[in-house]
């Protein structure tokens, strides 16, 4: 078994209601970093249930899987994001991240699965995926599986299987992730008017040139923003992470749409 600590996130659903949830992380590691819930992450679940998001509003029941409206977090690290908008917006929601991350996320989804029972009839799925080959996404470690196989498995996914939403927090630490993080973005992002791109990350004084490369790529691809903004952690919660207090948050859309 792997060594762990669990904590306990708060995490708020609505203006009304807030739901916990218990994050092991399992000593993992992938490209040199150690697994851990990052100050990005909380910030962003806790801001879901206040974003403009259509996927909320669309409740049609029996859509065929392969069109249903579905979330893909990008780099999901322990799975808090994933596991937030599951909960919050009762959606099918894929989290993603390198293999060597995998185990952690998939044991995460075990420790929290009566709670996310308790909130309505989710299906949450773990696969791995690397921004380097962003259209091989590897086995999905929960069955069923969220693509219709022929497609995924050829590198080649259609529209029906893209996301509505892809989150993606604190995934802005190194030179190479503006251009592989918006990659994975344009692969995966469903062409559809009501389809979103909600990013978050710390603002590092020294990577402040990366995220202006990140804004600049998005927007050279097609999107535009529709919300931003910044929010602090405050003291208490700032305590729980290794990390710069300010965080800075963007919901992005196809312009053309």
């Amino acid at each position: 078994e792997m060594p762990e600590t669990i904590r306990r996130y708060k995490v708020r659903k609505n203006a009304d209601e807030v739901f916990e949830l218990n994050l092991a992380s399992p000593d993992l590691k992938a490209e040199g970093l150690h697994l851990q819930t990052w100050g990005s992450s909380y910030v962003l679940a806790n801001l879901l249930h206040r974003l403009d998001v259509p996927i909320t509003t669309s409740k049609k029941r029996g859509v065929e899987l392969s069109e249903a409206p579905r979330v893909l977090e990008l780099g999901a690290g322990t799975g808090l994001v994933g596991l937030s908008a599951a909960m919050i917006w009762n959606r099918m929601t894929i989290l993603t991240d390198l293999a060597p991350i995998m185990p952690g996320i998939v044991a995460n989804m075990r420790l929290n699965k009566s709670l996310m029972e308790q909130h309505g009839d989710n299906l949450t799925f773990a696969s791995a995926l690397d921004w380097k080959e962003p259209t091989h996404v590897k086995a999905c470690m929960h069955a069923p599986c969220p693509f219709r196989s022929e497609s995924w498995l050829d590198g080649n996914p259609q529209e029906g299987d893209k996301a509505t939403v892809i989150l993606a927090a604190d995934t802005m630490y190194a030179d190479e992730h503006p251009q592989l993080l918006s990659g994975a973005i344009f692969q995966w992002l469903r062409r559809a008017k009501e389809t979103r791109a909600i990013v978050c990350y710390p603002m590092r004084p020294a990577y402040l040139d990366v995220i202006r490369e990140f804004w600049t790529r998005l927007e050279e691809g097609g999107l535009e923003v529709l919300q931003e903004g910044r929010e602090e952690l405050n003291g208490t919660e700032e305590e729980c992470f290794d990390d710069e207090k300010l965080h800075e948050w963007s919901v992005w859309k196809w312009r053309d749409l």
